[in-house]
């Protein structure tokens, strides 16, 4: 997938190949740490074209909200490493809004037999990964305050500007193309995530 760039540089756009290179250049100049998340599109243009010129094939994992171990609970992203990370030292979790925001939470260990299952299975197809359940922010918190015996209250705050209210995933293309389903019970999740935390010293 880094043929373009790599040979040609990102200055250059050989003639006959500028809108396959136009892409990737575009993914350059964004520095060193390119912003895939808003430039998906055009990946998996590039992808299909790819795949139409060279033969590559691809399968494309679309992922919801993935959580469990290892995950930085210092980010600005991920809330249940986050409120894991205040909660084992007795702090309280601040969240925005009404707390009613709804995500689809997916286990890392069901993301990673996912993408092995897409080594082998669904050529050129795009699929969603999630479990299908949306899951709110109000969830989390009991769900947290269940496993740690933790007895304070979550702090509400402003919510922030055009935060989505719900966003949950029909993986439904994920069971007839990779034959792949989630595995992990939320709950469980979570407990494995706060053991590995307390095991880490997070």
């Amino acid at each position: 997938m880094l043929r373009y760039p790599n040979v040609y540089g990102p200055r250059q756009n050989p003639h006959g190949e500028a809108g396959v290179n136009a892409i990737f250049i575009g993914l350059m100049l964004h520095g060193r740490r390119p912003r895939i998340f808003g430039d998906g599109e055009q990946v998996r243009d590039y992808l299909y074209v790819g795949k139409l010129l060279h033969g590559l094939d691809y399968t494309v994992l679309r992922y919801p909200n993935v959580y469990g171990p290892r995950q930085n609970p210092h980010g600005e992203a991920g809330v249940n490493a986050i409120f894991i990370g205040l909660m084992l030292h007795g702090r309280r979790p601040r969240i925005f809004g009404d707390g009613e925001q709804v995500r689809d939470y997916l286990y890392v260990g069901d993301v990673v037999e996912a993408n092995l299952l897409a080594l082998g299975r669904g050529s050129g197809e795009i699929v969603n990964l999630g479990t299908g359940v949306g899951t709110s922010v109000n969830d989390i918190v009991r769900e947290l305050k269940r496993i740690l015996g933790f007895e304070a209250e979550a702090i509400y705050d402003a919510p922030r500007p055009g935060e989505v209210r719900r966003i949950y995933l029909d993986a439904s293309r994920a069971k007839r193309v990779l034959g792949w389903e989630p595995r992990t019970p939320f709950a469980q999740g979570l407990e494995q995530t706060v053991a590995w935390s307390r095991e880490a010293g997070v």
